[in-house]
């Protein structure tokens, strides 16, 4: 009775003697049990086994979940890259587009031959204005110069595209100048040319990389596409666009003039480089562009 009562007891604690958790004491009478006991012998032996193929089986759902969070993240890796692969290439397409639409708006504008262009641009002091009237391949440019002393108007230019002639007029000194060119001129060319018109497609792809393009409003209202090379960090070159004609309407340089006070290294002024454009399409008529009688002028005639 006493033996039954023994295994019993030993056979309670042979659960703790195999994962080694009881006391010294507790450890001793197992021990010393199992020196005459083969039936908890073999008992212990079960529960090694049983425990030692829990372990096993507890291991390989623990690769298995490893292995399988692996993939999952290996799977949300490809994801993410595809993706940003595919956002990049939207913005890509989008850019290519825009970039291949202002260029087909610009030269749609230059196909009408009816365009007044004004071009004005800081020198100093000084702000220069130029007064263009382009109808049907000739045009009229007046040079002004605005100062606080005023206006004045420096000369007028008269070409056509079925001439080699350039006839300059100055008011001022009742002076012609001709200039014979040794080609016939080509007067729209002189319309300011965003560098994105007359490239081929390879040269727009290329465009839409490397440029960055964004829309804002002109001070005037006109909406425009502001074009910036995306690789420049300072940020300092602007190209304004037309949205609607893919004309110029301005070219800005930031922080390019410093102006410092004088005798010291102590800035006074920071200003931007900035060449404008303002455009008027079919409303140029022939009274704009017409020569007028210059009988009483004096006439000087050059070569090229």
């Amino acid at each position: 009775m006493e033996k039954k009562i023994e295994c019993k007891i030993v056979q309670d604690l042979l659960l703790g003697y195999a994962d080694d958790v009881l006391s010294e004491e507790s450890k001793k009478l197992v021990e010393s049990h199992l020196l005459d006991c083969d039936n908890c012998k073999q008992k212990l032996n079960e529960i090694k086994k049983d425990i030692l193929e829990h372990n096993d089986t507890q291991s390989k759902q623990i690769d298995y979940l490893k292995k399988v969070r692996r993939k999952s993240i290996l799977k949300a890796f490809r994801i993410s890259l595809i993706l940003i692969f595919l956002l990049f290439a939207l913005v890509f397409i989008h850019k290519f587009i825009i970039i291949n639409t202002v260029a087909h708006n610009f030269e749609t504008s230059l196909q009408l031959g009816n365009i007044y262009e004004e071009d004005r641009q800081e020198l100093n002091d000084e702000v220069s204005i130029i007064k263009t009237y382009f109808k049907d391949g000739r045009y009229k440019r007046i040079y002004e110069i605005y100062s606080d002393d005023g206006m004045e108007q420096v000369f007028t230019e008269y070409a056509s595209d079925d001439s080699n002639k350039l006839i300059q007029v100055s008011e001022k000194n009742k002076e012609i100048k001709v200039y014979d060119k040794t080609t016939k001129l080509s007067t729209i060319s002189s319309i300011p040319t965003p560098f994105i018109a007359n490239t081929n497609l390879l040269e727009k792809l290329i465009t839409s990389f490397t440029m960055s393009v964004h829309t804002s409003k002109n001070y005037d209202g006109t909406e425009c596409y502001v074009l910036q090379n995306q690789f420049d960090t300072s940020n300092k070159w602007e190209l304004w666009l037309d949205k609607q004609t893919g004309l110029l309407i301005k070219e800005v340089l930031k922080d390019s003039s410093i102006e410092y006070f004088a005798g010291t290294n102590v800035v006074k002024n920071i200003k931007d480089n900035m060449q404008e454009h303002k455009y008027q399409l079919n409303t140029v008529t022939d009274e704009d562009i017409k020569l007028p009688d210059f009988s009483d002028y004096e006439i000087k005639t050059f070569n090229n």
